[in-house]
């Protein structure tokens, strides 16, 4: 894992190497193993970006082992035979204590567990009493996560303080369930939320990351001459449609965009030498048999726009007032806020409100990488006042 102190040496000597504090920690990651290597340790803290938000280095499509040591816990109250309402023996690391837990209690047959911690096996269904202090624990399970998020709530948001520690959720599927609709329907989830960064002393442990050489967007040329989009973690579209997951890029491939600009030559030599050997479905092979999953397709859903092209063209306008007189170093942290804020935005779309936010925040993102691209084509030391016609 990129540990704290590693984080804290890429922030001391990132101005220093001309990087933010972003580029830092990601050569950090990039110099150890992909696999086999622990995310989260006991102890932990969420690993947070340049400007205080929690950065999860768990990823979509990423198989894991978690687990988490017996803690002694006394039980307040008893819902069923399978559910218990239990204190929680350690502090959140916030300073604030978590009354209470439900666990779920062993289950006969092959049932899988509902919430991630369990009674030690060997207590009797229906024998728990109110007072009854038993052992609760994780035993080392493996899972592939659906997708992971910070909930930022009203109160921290409006105060400016980001999400806590506690707040950054994990999604994740048994091993051997698909990700399905009937999987992932409200009523019938099968997903667990898993609070890496809580109270509990969990060890997450990376086992599969599919296409850990990619990052979202990039464009990569394969082996044949097709230029793919790769949208993470298994899946790939080209300009003119988009393709099923069973399909995907001849290997080896060549990294030509990344973060809308051309990549380095070492990013290049990285994609290039990860790709060299193998094929685009030995991975997604290595994956199902990591997970146990199969491979779903999901129907694409198009979501009409519920802003106007005028009203696109105002919030670009605002994008570029708003960073008028700053900086190149200025106005790149403010695409990486705006990256931020559309990453949040784009997690869930439940309604119009969501709808909005998230295609204003796409604006913005768009509008900043235009001025960013103007600055450099220019060299412009600072983006001019009076550039602001958009």
């Amino acid at each position: 894992m990129v540990a704290n102190h590693a984080r804290k040496n890429a922030a001391r000597t990132a101005q220093g190497a001309g990087q933010t504090h972003r580029q830092a920690v990601d050569a950090v990651r990039q110099e150890e193993p992909a696999e086999r290597r622990i995310l989260v340790s006991p102890g932990d803290r969420v690993p947070r970006d340049s400007i205080g938000h929690p950065d999860c280095p768990i990823e979509r499509g990423d198989v894991l082992r978690v687990s988490c040591p017996p803690g002694a816990v006394k039980v307040v109250e008893v819902w069923d035979e399978s559910t218990a309402v239990v204190e929680w023996p350690w502090p959140e690391p916030d300073a604030k204590r978590r009354a209470t837990f439900a666990v779920r209690l062993p289950e006969s047959g092959t049932g899988q567990f509902a919430t991630p911690f369990r009674n030690t096996p060997g207590l009797a269904q229906g024998a728990l009493r109110e007072g009854d202090t038993i052992i609760v624990d994780m035993p080392p399970t493996v899972v592939h996560v659906s997708y992971t998020d910070a909930t930022w709530y009203a109160d921290d948001r409006d105060a400016g303080r980001p999400p806590a520690d506690s707040h950054v959720l994990v999604a994740v599927l048994p091993h051997g369930v698909s990700e399905t609709l009937e999987t992932t329907h409200d009523g019938a989830d099968q997903r667990l939320l898993l609070r890496p960064w809580s109270a509990a002393p969990m060890t997450v442990e990376l086992l599969c990351r599919p296409y850990a050489m990619l990052k979202d967007h990039d464009h990569v040329r394969d082996a044949a001459g097709t230029v793919w989009t790769f949208t993470g973690p298994l899946d790939f579209h080209t300009a003119d449609r988009p393709t099923p997951r069973a399909e995907g890029p001849v290997w080896p491939l060549t990294l030509t965009e990344r973060y809308t600009m051309q990549p380095k030559p070492a990013e290049v030599e990285a994609v290039a030498a990860a790709t060299a050997t193998g094929s685009h479905q030995e991975e997604l092979d290595r994956w199902q048999q990591a997970c146990g999953a199969d491979l779903v397709e999901f129907p694409a859903v198009e979501v009409p726009d519920v802003t106007t092209p005028m009203q696109k063209a105002m919030l670009a306008r605002q994008a570029r007032q708003s960073v008028a007189g700053k900086t190149l170093a200025e106005v790149e942290e403010e695409r990486e806020g705006a990256r931020r804020m559309y990453r949040l935005y784009s997690k869930v779309v439940l309604d119009e409100e969501d709808q909005t936010r998230m295609e204003t925040a796409v604006v913005r993102l768009d509008t900043l990488d235009e001025v960013l691209e103007e600055m450099r084509a220019s060299g412009a030391e600072r983006y001019g006042n009076t550039s602001v016609s958009g």
